[in-house]
């Protein structure tokens, strides 16, 4: 049995403990659905569920360290530029700390974008636990 499986049984033996006890409506909705419609929720969940850990993983992930390494490499060059015209002055100092203040401001916009795609996913990951058990107590699996 691979490391996978042992994980995919782990969080099966805690899901089903918790005997479907939620109180989102959104998805308590999904135990009324019929059988059809539930393994035509199931298979749209598993292809978002994959799709979207191959984007967390690959490509997402690449952007978030991109755009803060762009950040950085363009704060940087302009101190850079700001300090060989003014030097350490007086004049340099409320240019740096403005560009400062926005670089921090920018980068937890970024760090928030990515927070809240992260929550997204792992919601949905969790709707498509909850299909999966609501299938497999049909017998659908």
């Amino acid at each position: 049995m691979s490391k996978s499986d042992q994980i995919n049984q782990f969080f099966n033996r805690i899901l089903s403990r918790i005997n479907f006890t939620t109180n989102n409506k959104h998805l308590l909705s999904y135990k009324a659905l019929t059988d059809d419609d539930l393994s035509l929720k199931y298979a749209e969940l598993k292809s978002i569920n994959v799709r979207s850990e191959k984007l967390t993983i690959g490509i997402v992930s690449s952007l978030f360290l991109a755009s803060l390494g762009g950040l950085w490499y363009t704060f940087s060059n302009f101190a850079e530029k700001v300090v060989s015209k003014f030097g350490a002055t007086k004049e340099s100092g409320p240019l740096l700390n403005g560009s400062l203040i926005l670089m921090i401001s920018v980068g937890l916009v970024i760090i928030c974008l990515w927070i809240f795609y992260l929550v997204k996913v792992r919601n949905r990951r969790k709707e498509y636990h909850y299909v999966e058990l609501l299938m497999k107590e049909r017998d659908l699996i």
